[in-house]
Formats: structure tokens, C-alpha cells, sequence
């Protein structure tokens, strides 16, 4: 599999592959070797003997790691990238900007695979489609400012326009360039990009737009792609692993758009089941599946909010399902927003350490009624840290 000759590739599956096999199999055995590969080639020694884990060789190791998750993923093997995030967190980096190795992971080892006209393409999805304000102003290590932003209607179809300005954090490279961003009820977006001469394809492609008439929806993409000729970027352009995070996030829009709905049948049910629960567990058992269900959607939505707002009701909230949830033995099983929590708490350290520990106990307790073991983890070695930064300053205070 490292020199994926044609010839040399057939006469090995032949030899190794069952002849009823059909192309499908084939292609999946393949794949399957490529994960292998990718996965041997994540544990080259050199890149593990390094000063700190930001280095060219580590990250090389990375790159090769993230490869074999996105294959694993496209065979159906979801959340390997999650446990494998946990991991890299213990590994910190001697530079204070680079934290630990899942941010390096994620900031350099996958931005670096991507070409930057698809990372430009993720972050205008995210701050357009996913953000409600502005303040959603970095993708992996580019910061990013949008200038001269506009949006106009024509037909159902939304083109958002404007400049982007990006600067990577890490090597200073700057890009500018003009984007349109079209959107499309129930279709996903996608962008036109123009780095030469940004401003005056802006200005000529808003000229553009505004002149066309209501039904010349069509005409006026097609007019628009031939001003940005230089890039037109699509959903299907971009990799597996940024789809799925894509699709994740209007999944999550469309249930919290509809949680009003959700809560309702969650509450009902669950009252049900807590008045009625000495009619045994086996009348209850379809109930109990469906109640299972909503139950992980309404966390889901109630942890997205939360992160979102940082409103302490929706915590409260959020305890009081998690505490039913834990009561009534749900068990729902909650993928992803253990990773979000984490996140969050470190995002919030240096409020938390002026505030005081109510909301991170708050978030212990959440994770201990969800089983939320990595939470309860990161929340005690902070909760140790304080402690001990309590008492060293006590001890210099009585010194």
C-alpha cells in the first residue's frame, strides 16, 4: 500500500481476497489497508522524540493520525476523533499561543491539508449559517475579519457580499479577497472567491446582482461565477470529516429550532413515566427507548445554548434533566457534547478563577448525572490547582 501500483494492488487482492467479493467489498478492503497504513505510518519514532509537541515531525505524525480518523470515519467508525482529542490534551506545548496537542492537532495538522479556500468556505458557513453575532472571528490558526459585508434578496436566493481578511497566526501569511456567498432555502450554500483586484469585483459583482430581475435567479449566479472565475467553492469540494461537522451543526440548528417541541415531549413523558414507574419496567420498556431519545436531544440542544449564551438558567436547566435523566436510569447515549464542554471550561478559566467555582461545580455535577467522564477529569485537576494557588497565597499572606 505504500507504492499503490495497479498491477501490484490486483495480483495482492487476488491472492487475498475472496473471489465473490463484489466492488464494493473491494473498495472497502482497500480502505481499509489505507487506515492501517495511515494509522503505522502515525507512530514514526522521530516524530515522537521532540522538545515539544508543536514540532514539524510531531505534527507530520498528526497529519498521518487525522488521515487514518477520516478514512475510519467514511467506513462508518464515528467519535474515534473525539477520544483521540482527550488523549492529545494531556500532551502540553512549551508555547502558551499552542496550549496542548488537540489544539495543535486541530489548528495545524488538519488546517494544513485543507486548502485555504475551503477553510474560508467552512468559516463563512459557520459565521453565516451557525453564528449569531460577529464575534466568531477565527478558523483553525487564521483570524479572520469580515469588512464591507452587504446582503441582498433576489428570488429566494440570499447573497451575502463582502471582503474577508485573513492572517495565520503562526506563519503572518495575509490573504484579502473578495466573497459571495449564496443561499438557498434547504440547499447548502456556496462561495465565489476573488483575490485579485478584491474591492473592484465586489463593487462589479453587487452591480450585477441588484440589475437583475426577480425570475433571473440562475442568470444571476451564472453571472456572478464568471466575475469570481478564479475560485467557486461547494459543499461537495470540501473533505469527509468537514461535511460530517457541517451536517452535525444544521442537524443541531434544526433541533434546537424546534426544541420548544422537544422539551414539551420530553417533560410529558417523563412525568408520565415518574407517576406510573410501579407498573413495572415492562410496560414501560417502548416508552422508556422513547424517552431515551429525546432525552439525548434535548441535552444536545440545552449544551449547544449554553455554550452559545453562557446563560446560568440553562445550566440550571440543564442539571435538572441531567438530574431526571440519572433518576430514572434513561442511559442516553450522547456523543460530541462532552468534547463542547471541555472547551467551554477552558475557554471560561479565567472568568471561573475571578468568579468563583459555582458554575464549573455546577458542570461537575451535569457530568456525573451524564457519565461524562472526561468533564469530571478536566473539572477536578482545575478544582486542584485552585486550591492549591488558595493556599500558596494564604502561605505567603501569614509569611
Amino acid at each position: 500500500m505504500t507504492k499503490p501500483d495497479k498491477h501490484i494492488l490486483n495480483k495482492f487482492l487476488s491472492a487475498n481476497l475472496n473471489e465473490n467479493l463484489t466492488k464494493e467489498d473491494i473498495n472497502k478492503a482497500i480502505n481499509l489497508l489505507e487506515m492501517q497504513k495511515y494509522s503505522m505510518y502515525m507512530f514514526t519514532s522521530c516524530g515522537w522524540f521532540f522538545a515539544d509537541i508543536s514540532r514539524i515531525e510531531a505534527v507530520q505524525n498528526l497529519k498521518y493520525a487525522a488521515k487514518a480518523i477520516e478514512i475510519a470515519a467514511a467506513l462508518g467508525f464515528t467519535d474515534i476523533e473525539k477520544d483521540f482529542l482527550s488523549l492529545l490534551e494531556f500532551a502540553p506545548s512549551n508555547h502558551p499561543d499552542l496550549k496542548n496537542g488537540a489544539e495543535i492537532y486541530q489548528k495545524l495538522a488538519i488546517s494544513n491539508q485543507l486548502p485555504f479556500e475551503l477553510i474560508i468556505y467552512g468559516h463563512l458557513i459557520e459565521l453565516f449559517h451557525f453564528s449569531e453575532t460577529e464575534e466568531f472571528n477565527s478558523r483553525y490558526f487564521y483570524e479572520m475579519e469580515i469588512e464591507k459585508r452587504e446582503t441582498a434578496d433576489l428570488n429566494k436566493l440570499k447573497l451575502i457580499s463582502g471582503i474577508i481578511k485573513s492572517k495565520n497566526i503562526i506563519t503572518k501569511e495575509y490573504h484579502e479577497y473578495a466573497f459571495a456567498y449564496f443561499s438557498e432555502k434547504k440547499e447548502m450554500p456556496f462561495i465565489c472567491l476573488a483575490l485579485n483586484d478584491p474591492a473592484d469585483k465586489l463593487k462589479f459583482a453587487r452591480e450585477t446582482f441588484s440589475s437583475m430581475d426577480a425570475p433571473d435567479k440562475n442568470k444571476a449566479i451564472i453571472e456572478i461565477e464568471k466575475i469570481f472565475a478564479e475560485n467557486i467553492i461547494t459543499f461537495e469540494n470540501l473533505p469527509f470529516n468537514e461535511k460530517t461537522n457541517i451536517i452535525k451543526k444544521i442537524v443541531r440548528s434544526i433541533k434546537s429550532a424546534n426544541s420548544r417541541e422537544s422539551f414539551k415531549i420530553f417533560k410529558s413523558y417523563m412525568g408520565l413515566f415518574e407517576k406510573n414507574k410501579d407498573l413495572g419496567s415492562t410496560l414501560f420498556s417502548g416508552l422508556k427507548e422513547e424517552i431515551k431519545a429525546y432525552s439525548k436531544e434535548i441535552i444536545e440542544i440545552l449544551i449547544d445554548d449554553y455554550v452559545k449564551t453562557k446563560n446560568p438558567d440553562i445550566l440550571n436547566e440543564l442539571l435538572n434533566a441531567a438530574k431526571k435523566i440519572k433518576l430514572h436510569k434513561i442511559e442516553p447515549a450522547i456523543n460530541g457534547q462532552e468534547n463542547a464542554l471541555i472547551k467551554e471550561i477552558f475557554k471560561g478559566l479565567p472568568n471561573i478563577k475571578k468568579e468563583g467555582e459555582g458554575n464549573l461545580l455546577k458542570i461537575a455535577e451535569i457530568a456525573e448525572h451524564l457519565n461524562f467522564n472526561h468533564v469530571l477529569f478536566h473539572i477536578n485537576n482545575i478544582l486542584s490547582d485552585m486550591k492549591l494557588q488558595r493556599e500558596e497565597t494564604a502561605t505567603t499572606k501569614s509569611s
